[in-house]
């Protein structure tokens, strides 16, 4: 009898040992994740904060653009801003080239574009930001 309480303190032994050390790992992970996360967010928050404003001078500098970029915002929707095949050519074309991404691309991914944030958020994503100076 006592060889049978002896071998199950043995074996809750050895099942708990490993249960508390993939706990502590995957408690460390957990850890890590979270504080990489809040960088993550932290970064992209300024990162969109920085970049809303130089995308709304880039686009005002555009030429076929300059008078619709006035009152813009990063709220503004782009369907009233953008509302003839000119206009709408010169800013796909001004994001292509400024940001390094292919124009194809660009132009795929106006149709989701609603407000400017969007388009933000698409440079974010998709475009060279070291090929911007004052961007990183």
């Amino acid at each position: 009898m006592y060889f049978i309480a002896a071998t199950k303190i043995i074996f809750m032994k050895k099942l708990i040992v490993p249960i508390l050390a993939a706990t502590i790992t995957i408690s460390g992970i957990a850890g890590c994740t979270t504080a990489q996360m809040t960088t993550a967010t932290t970064t992209a928050t300024t990162l969109l904060t920085t970049l809303g404003p130089y995308l709304i001078q880039l686009l005002g500098n555009v030429p076929a653009l300059k008078g619709v970029m006035a009152n813009s915002n990063m709220n503004t929707p782009l369907s009233s801003m953008l509302t003839n095949p000119t206009t709408i050519t010169a800013f796909q074309n001004a994001i292509a080239t400024n940001f390094k991404i292919p124009a194809s691309k660009v132009s795929t991914a106006y149709g989701s574009f609603g407000t400017l944030q969007d388009v933000a958020n698409f440079v974010a994503k998709n475009g060279n930001l070291s090929a911007v100076s004052g961007l990183k």
